[in-house]
Parts: structure tokens; C-alpha cells; sequence
């Protein structure tokens, strides 16, 4: 008996009993006459009952079965499947392998001794590219990761601890500067409170009836506690107007408008008439607010005492001098 198929969308073949037929690896259809090749990729079959009960299942397979991709070793594509491949076994590739799209692989992937090499190859080069040089101490993301405090935050952390730094080029101090017994160097004038400075006098801030600049003799007496002395050798003297004071007590009680710092001891400059001479005893003048040197025989009142000039003044006029303010 025989059995006709559809062979190459109109073609048709007659299988009798006892024949011998092969779909070869082209897809085609044909009788096998002579000695069977079983070396070959060619799907063979035999008329039997059995067989041609299975036919029509080869036949709806044997485009896929029979359609094998034996390349050429360039660029052309034997076959391209566009549905899902699912392989039940070992997928063996003997040549090269190109996916063109994503591939998920969810077992174990097994590779060649001479893949898995080329591949750590890559991952060293890689990785030596990462450390390029780096000291033993920083070649490990874990000696990284430590050396930034393990701070998954770490750029906004510096960034905070900077902002709460003083800037080099000027700012303003919250809170206490603690210099650990450190001096510091190349500085200009210091402003502020000090035991020891470059200037030379002990004042204290006194309420006075006007705003008077530096070297200006006060004496008690005024509308508030001082008023620029008047009068030659006149009693009652405060001190002179400091503006860089050596140590300042009585600091808050108001500004240098309204509370003059007033020089009670230490070497100081003052507003003085006419000529003096190192060693003079300076009181206070008939222009207001301006020394004159002593020069009678007799010590003035120790209340009128301003100081000792330490300097030479040889202008008629009124200038300033330093003197060594107090007794």
C-alpha cells in the first residue's frame, strides 16, 4: 500500500510498503535505492505500517528536523527561529555563537578552559585599569570603603563638616579658638582681649560727655563721669584716650563713642603744647583736653599729675607724645 504526502508545497510522493525513503538535510523528499548512508544527517525511514502512522507528525516536524544550519563560516545566517527554543538537554555549540538580542540564562553555565581564560584575562586587565597603581593600603573596594569611614553618605557628610570650617579667607567665630600651646605667626593687629600685646597700657572704660579722640586728656567732672581737662595744672585727672589698649577692663560697659577706654598706667600717646623734654611731668594745659610739661620748681598736686614725658616733642605747637601715663 502507499501513501501520498505533500513534498515541497505541491509535490507528491507515493511511500510503498517496503521502500526505504529520507528527508535529507536540504528538506527534500526522496527515495532511498540504493546502500543506506547512516552517516549522514538525513532522516531515513521505511514504508511500514508503523512508520506511515507516524508520517504525518514527520511531516508537520520535518521542516524544523530536517532544516539544519551548517554555515559557512562567513556571515550568512542558515536559520532564524521566531518563536521560543527550549533545549530538554545540553545545547553543544563546536563553532561561534552570536546573540544579537538579551540572554537569560537561570542555570549553571559551563564554560571551556580556553573561554574561562580569556575571560579572566579580561576581568585582570579590567580590574588592573580600576587600581591603576594604587598603594596596597587602597587596591580593594573593602580598603576603600574604609578609608571613607564606611559612610554610604560620604559626599554629603564632607560637605556638612566643611561648611563648618573656617574660611582662610575670613570669618566669624562661634565659639572658643583653641590652639592646642601653638603660637600664631605673621599675623597683623590682634583685636581683641589679651594678656600680653604689642601695645603697653592698662586701660578701663569710663562714661564721657562727647565722643574724644586718642591722646585727648580727660579729667573727672562733666554732665557723665568725664570731660576733656581744661585748665593749666588743673586737679582731677582721669588719664588720656586710648585706642589700642594693652588690656581693656570694664569692656562692655559701651562703645569708644560713648565710653572712651582711659589709659590709667602704661606708655601711651598724648596730646601735648608746646616743646617737652624726656623726663617732664605732663599736666593738663589751658587748652581743652591737650598736656603741657610742668615746669615749675615745685611737684604738681598728685591729682593733676597726667604723667612722665619718655620722648622729646620740638614743636611749639600742639602734637602728640608718648608718655608713661600714671604714677
Amino acid at each position: 500500500m502507499g501513501r501520498k504526502l505533500r513534498h515541497n508545497g505541491a509535490t507528491t510522493t507515493s511511500i510503498a510498503r517496503g521502500t526505504t525513503f529520507k528527508y535529507d538535510t536540504s528538506g527534500n523528499l526522496e527515495q532511498v535505492t540504493g546502500t543506506v548512508d547512516t552517516t549522514t544527517d538525513d532522516i531515513l525511514f521505511t514504508g511500514t505500517k508503523s512508520n506511515l502512522r507516524r508520517i504525518a507528525d514527520l511531516e508537520r516536524n520535518v521542516s524544523i528536523l530536517a532544516s539544519q544550519d551548517r554555515g559557512d563560516g562567513g556571515s550568512t545566517v542558515g536559520k532564524n527561529f521566531r518563536g521560543k527554543v527550549k533545549m530538554h538537554n545540553d545545547l553543544e555549540v563546536d563553532g561561534t555563537m552570536d546573540l544579537d538580542g538579551a540572554t537569560n540564562i537561570n542555570g549553571a553555565l559551563t564554560l571551556s578552559a580556553s573561554a574561562q581564560g580569556t575571560i579572566n584575562a579580561l576581568i585582570s586587565t579590567g580590574t588592573q585599569a580600576v587600581i591603576d597603581g594604587a598603594p596596597g593600603a587602597l587596591d580593594t573596594l573593602n580598603e576603600l570603603a574604609a578609608a571613607l569611614g564606611d559612610d554610604s553618605n560620604f559626599a554629603g557628610t564632607m560637605t556638612t563638616n566643611l561648611a563648618g570650617k573656617v574660611a582662610k579667607a575670613g570669618d566669624t567665630m562661634s565659639g572658643n579658638l583653641d590652639m592646642g600651646g601653638n603660637d600664631i605667626t605673621n599675623a597683623g593687629t590682634f583685636n581683641g582681649v589679651a594678656t600680653s600685646a604689642q601695645y603697653a597700657d592698662l586701660a578701663e572704660r569710663y562714661e564721657a560727655d562727647g565722643e574724644y579722640g586718642e591722646g585727648t586728656v580727660m579729667m573727672f567732672g562733666g554732665e557723665k563721669e568725664i570731660t576733656a581737662s581744661e585748665g593749666h595744672g588743673a586737679p582731677k585727672m582721669a588719664g588720656v584716650v586710648s585706642m589700642k589698649p594693652a588690656y581693656l577692663m570694664n569692656e562692655g560697659a559701651g562703645s569708644d563713642a560713648t565710653h572712651p577706654a582711659i589709659a590709667l598706667q602704661g606708655r601711651v600717646p598724648v596730646k601735648a603744647m608746646g616743646k617737652v623734654e624726656k623726663g617732664d611731668i605732663m599736666v593738663a594745659s589751658d587748652h581743652k583736653g591737650v598736656a603741657v610739661a610742668w615746669k615749675e620748681d615745685a611737684d604738681p598736686r598728685c591729682t593733676a599729675y597726667i604723667g612722665i614725658a619718655i620722648k622729646d616733642k620740638i614743636e611749639e605747637g600742639e602734637g602728640m607724645v608718648e608718655i608713661k601715663v600714671g604714677k
